[in-house]
This record gives C-alpha cells, structure tokens and sequence, in this order.
C-alpha cells in the first residue's frame, strides 16, 4: 500500500510575510523525493508544514487522504519524522540515550524501552554508522558525528514519513554517500515515503526519484531528475550558468559563473 502526502492551495504566514501561497504539492511512496531551490524559496517552511509543525493560513494538507490536522500529535509523531536542519542537543547525553528518545511515541504506560525498541535503536545506529560513538556524549561529537546520530534519533522511530532538511550538511564525502544510499533503501521499502532538502544538486540528480524545483514559495518544476536536466530552469533560479557533466555513475552539475556578474 502506498503512502502520500498532498497539499491543496497551501499558504503559510510567517510575520506579516507570505512565504508559501496557494501551493499545491503530491507526494507518494516509492522513491525520494528532492525539494530544491535557492535560499528562501520556501523549501523548510514547507517540509516543516507536512510535518504538522506549522499553523495553516490556507489550504490543507492531507495524510492518506487524512486530514493533517485532525490527526493527532502523538499519531502524528509515530507516521511522520521530521529532522531539521542544522539540529543540535544541549544536553550532554550518551548518543544511545539520545537515540532511545525516538522510540518516545511508540511508548505507553512506561518510559522502559522493550526489546522491539532497543533493537529499532540499535538498527538506526548501525545504519547511520554510529554504533560505535553509542557510549560517548553527544556535545563532544563533531559536526558531522552530530548530524549522524541525530538521524539515527529520527530512524529509531520507525517512521512510515522521513521529512529530512538538509542530511548532508557538515558531512565528509564518505558519509554523504552513505547517507543518501540509506534513504534510497528506506525510500524502496513499502509504505515509506522520503522527502529531503537539497542544495547538493549532483547528488540530488543521482539519488532523488522526483525533485521539484520551489523559487518564491512557488512550485516551479516537478519531475524525473533527467527532465530537469533538459530544461535551462535550474540557470534562471539559481542565476549562475550550471555545466553538466555525465559520468558512468550518473549526472554532475558545476556552477560556471554567476549570470548578474
């Protein structure tokens, strides 16, 4: 059975600011699907609002034909997990004690995690590489050690809706890679939907099954990756002129030169 998420004549407020307006947009299981676009094109306001984190000024946005708002938190918090971007932890935990707080909403009487939970914590761990940080404390990690158990945190939740902003950022090569294969595996498993932030676009070209393209708090594009390629929109939003390069293990875009320079 397939999950999506859509959103219908979406508007959202921030201060007196429209940031999205009469936006509509459809998501489904199968594939990842890349959000891309410039600084300020809406692509976090309208990740946060399908994960039910942000009030409505229009439209709606539905679950499986649900909804949004009628659903409840603590539903809402067990389908969907929402990783923002640049997340930090104040508090000196152990990273495994960390991670254990995304299993909080499949939790009842008790905050005792069984064995179903600690083997959903030790899966995320093993699959973000962390397993081996789990005894050290997260503030002492690096950037890039932070993001990735901070993923692990989201994954231990076992979400049917991954809404991740930005997974790449502050990772070495090596990791990047292996973060975005993982969401590709996640993303192929039935009933999952995967949703990212971009700004790498090569990789996104390579990883994502649909990306659309916001400018302005408009959806401007959605489609295959290799359409995208074919048209000179990606130029015209980003105002610099991309090269593209195709390589045996797919397409690379290199930013030339700034088109107002």
């Amino acid at each position: 059975m397939k999950t999506g998420l859509a959103c219908r004549g979406l508007g959202v407020k921030l201060g007196n600011r429209w940031v999205l307006e009469d936006l509509d947009y459809t998501l489904e299981s199968g594939g990842i699907h890349g959000l891309i676009g410039p600084n300020g094109a809406g692509k976090t306001t309208l990740l946060r609002a399908l994960a039910g984190l942000l009030p409505l000024k229009k439209g709606e946005i539905t679950l499986d034909g649900t909804n949004l708002a009628s659903i409840s938190r603590a539903q809402r918090a067990r389908e969907a997990g929402y990783l923002p971007q640049n997340g930090s932890c104040h508090w000196p935990l152990p990273v495994e004690r960390l991670v254990e707080l995304g299993r909080i909403p499949h939790l009842e009487s008790s905050d005792i995690l069984g064995s179903a939970d600690r083997d959903a914590v030790r899966k995320a761990l093993e699959q973000t590489d962390t397993w081996d940080l789990r005894h050290r404390t997260v503030t002492e990690l690096s950037g890039g050690e932070r993001a990735r158990v901070l993923l692990a945190r989201v994954l231990a939740g076992c979400p049917r809706v991954l809404l991740i902003d930005e997974p790449l950022a502050g990772l070495d090569l090596y990791h990047q890679l292996q973060v975005m294969e993982l969401l590709q595996h996640i993303a192929s498993e039935p009933g999952r939907l995967v949703c990212v932030v971009m700004h790498d676009l090569s990789l996104a070209l390579r990883h994502c099954t649909v990306l659309t393209l916001l400018d302005r708090g408009k959806v401007l594009w959605t489609g295959a990756p290799a359409d995208l390629l074919k048209t000179s929109r990606l130029d015209r939003v980003f105002h610099v002129e991309l090269q593209a390069f195709h390589a045996e293990c797919g397409p690379a875009l290199v930013p030339v030169r700034r088109l107002d320079a």
